[in-house]
C-alpha cells in the first residue's frame, strides 16, 4: 500500500504551530510521502516555516458564485440552516471561499503520480493530538481494503481525546456531511475534470457539503465520519494546545 499525504491551503496557525502540527503528522503516517500545495502570493510563509521542502504553486481560483448562496441543485433542512447562518452572520465573502480547500487538494494531487493507493488530505493548522492512542492506521487500512472515505474532525471541543463515529440513523446530517480536518480516502475517488466542472458550472458546494459531494456521493455516501483527535489548531481548546 502506497499513501501519500497532501498539506495544502494557507499557511496560518494559531500560537506558531506550523512547525510542531507537521512534525506530529509526519509522526502518525511514517511511511507516507508528504506533499504541500499553497496559492501563488502565499508561498513566502511556506517558506518561512518550511525551507528545504517543495510547495506546489497555484494560481488561486476567482470566485464567480457563492457556494452556499448560490446553489440551487442541492437542498436539505440542515443546507437551508447553513444557508441562514450565513445569511445573518454577515460571514458572505468569507464563507464565498469555502471550496478552495477542495480545488486545491484535487489541483495537488493530478500533480502526483497515479500510482498512491491511500491520499491522507489535512491543512498546515491541523492540531493533531500527539498520543500513541490518536492511531490512524486501521482508518488507513480500512480505506484501503473497503475502499471508503473516512473524515475527522472534532465537533465538540471538550471531547478532542476521545474518537467516536457519527450514527447516521440519529444524526442524519453526517450523512451528507463529511468531516474534513483530516481526510482518508482512495486516490481514484478524487475525479479532478468532474471537480473543476463543479467549479465551472457554479454547483461546487462549501466545505464539508462539498467533500461529500466529491468524495462521498458518487460512490453512494461511501463514507464515515470520525469525531476527535484533529482540528484546526484555532478551535482546540488552550488545555490541549499547552499538553501538545
Amino acid at each position: 500500500m502506497k499513501i501519500a499525504v497532501l498539506v495544502s491551503g494557507l499557511v496560518t496557525s494559531a500560537h506558531d504551530l506550523i512547525n510542531r502540527n507537521n512534525k506530529v503528522l509526519k509522526e502518525k503516517f511514517p511511511t507516507a510521502d508528504f506533499y504541500y500545495a499553497t496559492w501563488k502570493g502565499h508561498e513566502s510563509k511556506f517558506y518561512k516555516y518550511f525551507p528545504n521542502d517543495k510547495c506546489f504553486i497555484f494560481d488561486e481560483p476567482i470566485m464567480h458564485y457563492h457556494p452556499y448562496m448560490d446553489i440551487s441543485n442541492f437542498t436539505s433542512n440542515y443546507w437551508e440552516d447553513t444557508k441562514n447562518w450565513v445569511h445573518r452572520s454577515g460571514n458572505l465573502e468569507w464563507t464565498k471561499h469555502h471550496t478552495k480547500q477542495i480545488l486545491i487538494h484535487s489541483m495537488l494531487l493530478n500533480q502526483l503520480e497515479k500510482n498512491y493507493d491511500v491520499i491522507v488530505r489535512t491543512r498546515f493548522d491541523a492540531f493533531i493530538w500527539k498520543s500513541k492512542e490518536a492511531n490512524f492506521t486501521p482508518y488507513v487500512e480500512d480505506t484501503y481494503i473497503n475502499q471508503r472515505v473516512n473524515g475527522f474532525a472534532i465537533t465538540q471541543k471538550p471531547m478532542f481525546k476521545t474518537l467516536y463515529e457519527s450514527n447516521y440513523k440519529k444524526d442524519v446530517k453526517m450523512k451528507k456531511w463529511l468531516l474534513d480536518q483530516l481526510i482518508i480516502h482512495p486516490r481514484k475517488m478524487i475525479n479532478y475534470d468532474y471537480i473543476m466542472k463543479l467549479h465551472k458550472d457554479k454547483k461546487l458546494r462549501a466545505a464539508e457539503y462539498g467533500w461529500h459531494q466529491v468524495l462521498s456521493e458518487p460512490y453512494k455516501d461511501n463514507h464515515r465520519n470520525w469525531h476527535g483527535w484533529v482540528n484546526h489548531d484555532k478551535n482546540v481548546e488552550d488545555t490541549f494546545i499547552k499538553e501538545g
